[in-house]
């Protein structure tokens, strides 16, 4: 049948062989290491060419996730996500939000109010909320400053 390209994903050569996809870095490793890799082991990059089927100092070896970080540290391969969104209240909790449509006061009432045993719908309907807002407040994911 022989082997066949496939192309490159994420820039990794790849090619098929008896219908088994296989990484050509990866298989190269493999083929001289005399074994398949290991679930935690890598065929790393030191040479940061994706397509290099080189094995040896300077480019492919076998690592494992921690050392390719590393080397991708020292090299300057890693690059700083920026936020795609910025919140603009980030900071401003509870009554500071110009968002908030509760009141610190409706919250201590909400605390209180379960204390004495009331259903989070009966909580809701008395403060003018939902349900599930009643929730995420008593299990302190909203509103955690006020006790």
């Amino acid at each position: 049948m022989g082997s066949k390209t496939i192309g490159k994903a994420g820039g990794y050569g790849r090619f098929k062989e008896n219908k088994v996809a296989y990484r050509a870095h990866r298989f190269a490793l493999e083929l001289y290491l005399g074994r398949k890799l290991k679930k935690n082991e890598q065929a790393n990059h030191k040479c940061n060419n994706r397509l290099c089927v080189r094995i040896g100092p300077g480019h492919v070896y076998q690592g494992d996730a921690k050392t390719n970080m590393r080397d991708a540290k020292e090299s300057n391969r890693l690059s700083v996500q920026q936020p795609t969104f910025i919140n603009p209240w980030q900071g401003r909790c509870g009554m500071k939000s110009p968002v908030a449509k509760l009141t610190d006061e409706k919250i201590r009432l909400i605390r209180e109010l379960r204390k004495q045993g009331f259903s989070q719908q009966a909580i809701a309907d008395k403060v003018g909320s939902t349900q599930i807002n009643v929730s995420v407040i008593l299990r302190g994911k909203t509103w955690k400053h006020i006790y």
